[in-house]
């Protein structure tokens, strides 16, 4: 019988234990939070990455250079929208990792001052890629990433 007191009583409780359940599960799209230790490794596997691709790129863009001749400038412009896109895709990887508040902190201030160099590349590729041979742009987010723990986020030991 469909509309019996116990056929109700069933749904009730049907619904009342589907309720808790999920309520106990919380959102399907909740992550755990990790430890200072867990971001820190998964950050740096991110950027160990990240850099080999940069190292590959520049490897296929630049093969067959010989030593002391300069890139063509459209070379340097597909070597560095290449590179910007690999850091970006990295930057994001780091930027949804949930870790404690605090070391979010510094890490949200690193990937400032690395932004910020990168946006640097994307508004003058030509002019960064030269700096990048007479001088390091990165010196000072890699000073950060060393001091938090990110030592593979340093391009340069």
């Amino acid at each position: 019988m469909i509309g019996s007191r116990s056929s109700r009583s069933s749904v009730l409780v049907a619904a009342t234990v589907v309720a808790t359940l999920f309520c106990a599960a919380g959102p399907a799209t909740a992550t755990p939070s990790l430890t200072a230790k867990q971001f820190r490794k998964a950050a740096n596997a991110t950027c160990r990455a990240a850099f080999k691709a940069v190292d590959s790129s520049f490897g296929k863009h630049f093969e067959g250079l010989s030593e002391g001749e300069t890139p063509s400038l459209a070379s340097i412009r597909e070597a560095v929208a290449e590179m910007i896109e690999i850091l970006r895709d990295a930057t994001d990887d780091i930027k949804v990792l949930d870790g404690p508040k605090g070391y979010e902190r510094k890490v949200a201030g690193f990937l400032a001052e690395f932004e910020r160099v990168v946006a640097e590349f994307e508004g003058d590729p030509e002019a960064m890629f030269a700096a990048e041979l007479r001088s390091y742009p990165f010196e000072d987010p890699d000073a950060i990433a060393r001091r938090i723990g990110l030592s593979r986020c340093a391009q340069r030991g």
